[in-house]
């Protein structure tokens, strides 16, 4: 988690003269924070399942994990939050 953070410090430009220095934590994502609703397999690994990328592919040719939802074209592959949480949830009943 840490090593996703980064340490900047931004100088505000206030309608006075005066400028306001301020320092925030940028991060990544936090665990936190939801998920958006399109997630990359990159998305999925990171939130939902530690696997790898090639062991979900294998998974997504036997169907046993679901399909993207989405395609951009031939390269990019979005799954909608609720596909990927509804088969989370098959997975948890199964067992």
């Amino acid at each position: 988690m840490l090593r996703d953070m980064k340490w900047t410090s931004t100088v505000i430009q206030p309608s006075a003269p005066d400028a306001v220095e301020r320092r925030d934590w940028q991060v990544a994502r936090l665990a936190s924070d939801p998920p958006p609703v399109l997630l990359t397999l990159a998305m999925i690994r990171r939130h939902y399942v530690p696997l790898g990328e090639r062991t979900i592919f294998r998974m997504i040719s036997a169907g046993t994990f679901p399909k993207a939802d989405v395609a951009i074209g031939r390269k990019l592959r979005l799954w909608k939050r609720e596909t990927v949480e509804a088969w989370i949830a098959r997975q948890t009943d199964d067992t």
